[in-house]
């Protein structure tokens, strides 16, 4: 083919490059994932959000993942919903399907479901939009959209804003990681693949461990599903202090029973109790003079731990009296017997 140039009324031979269509532009078929109820958005720019029952089984996958933090479980999840949006997954499935034919050995894992938090004034934006680098805010390791593995990062609340009525919201999302490198501060886009001119698609915090990944693409992440949860508030109860005062008072006074004599006779069966002893033994058997003892005249009808060791009759024949006085006896003779740790009497 030869090229004529009318100002300098010149001329070269020139070859046409031929026009190659674009990966697939014919042959991919962008098709929803198959555990999805059925897409019924009819304007394929807006989203829809379908509420998942508790018996759903993509309930309970979300749930697992939501609690596999121990910090995750002081809150209580309100709803979770499916986000559909025609548009947002289109994009996001050739994305995913460009990547797959471009290696020649894929990653072991390549596309993961990551924490994302948010306001609620950004839920509507990110589920048309997707998530794009303006909502994000951290930037230690790069100027790009953020994703936690872990769902105890984003559960902050610097990261899941509350509302007014102390609500959380938190995406997890669909994520193309594909391969990646450490990032750092004041990264603009991630470094080239060795042997390349591909970027790696996402960069990380931790090249041999990752807890969070970094991606600064569009359309390299779809918000797939929104959780709306609560903090737990603890009980206002406090059942120890009234167990605690309840046992003091039953069991008190049982331990000094016996040691601590009352005038009202105790019906509790304890070991520490001594049987009541009766008045008319001792009443008839004292004789009028022990040999200068003062006789007990008036009998104690108080059951105590004393009162069945009282001094035994003398039985012996009683002499004449004589001029010669008997020394009485010092107070404390009554009370020279010993007593041991249980209470009982050593005559």
């Amino acid at each position: 083919m030869v090229q004529l140039n009318l100002g300098s009324n010149t001329r070269r031979l020139v070859q046409r490059r031929v026009k190659m269509p674009l990966p697939h532009s014919s042959s991919l078929t962008i098709t929803f994932p198959p555990e999805w109820p059925p897409v019924t958005v009819s304007d394929p720019l807006e989203s829809k959000r379908v509420v998942l029952q508790p018996s759903n089984p993509l309930y309970k996958k979300v749930e697992k993942s939501f609690y596999s933090s121990q910090k995750a479980y002081k809150y209580s999840i309100v709803k979770i919903e499916l986000i559909q949006c025609v548009r947002r997954w289109k994009g996001y499935a050739f994305n995913r399907e460009i990547f797959v034919e471009s290696q020649t050995s894929l990653p072991r894992v390549y596309e993961r479901h990551l924490w994302h938090g948010t306001a609620k004034e950004n839920v509507h934006k990110i589920a048309v939009q997707g998530f794009l680098r303006q909502f994000g805010e951290r930037q230690a390791y790069g100027d790009g959209v953020y994703f936690a593995v872990d769902s105890s990062y984003s559960i902050s609340k610097r990261y899941s804003v509350p509302d007014t009525h102390g609500v959380k919201r938190m995406f997890l999302a669909r994520v193309l990681t594909g391969e990646y490198h450490g990032g750092y501060q004041g990264l603009k886009l991630p470094h080239t693949k060795p042997g390349t001119n591909a970027p790696y698609e996402s960069v990380v915090d931790n090249a041999r461990n990752p807890s969070m990944f970094v991606l600064f693409g569009d359309d390299q992440a779809y918000p797939e599903f929104l959780v709306t949860f609560v903090k737990i508030v603890p009980s206002s109860s406090k059942p120890r202090t009234t167990t605690t005062t309840t046992t003091r008072t039953t069991t008190t006074p049982s331990t000094y029973q016996a040691f601590t004599p009352t005038t009202t006779p105790s019906t509790t069966s304890n070991s520490f109790s001594t049987p009541p002893m009766t008045t008319t033994s001792t009443t008839t058997t004292t004789p009028s003079t022990y040999h200068g003892f003062t006789p007990i005249t008036t009998p104690s009808t108080t059951s105590n731990s004393f009162s069945r060791h009282a001094t035994p009759p003398i039985t012996t024949t009683p002499t004449t009296p004589t001029t010669t006085t008997t020394p009485k006896p010092s107070s404390t003779s009554t009370s020279t017997n010993a007593k041991d740790e249980g209470g009982c009497v050593i005559s």
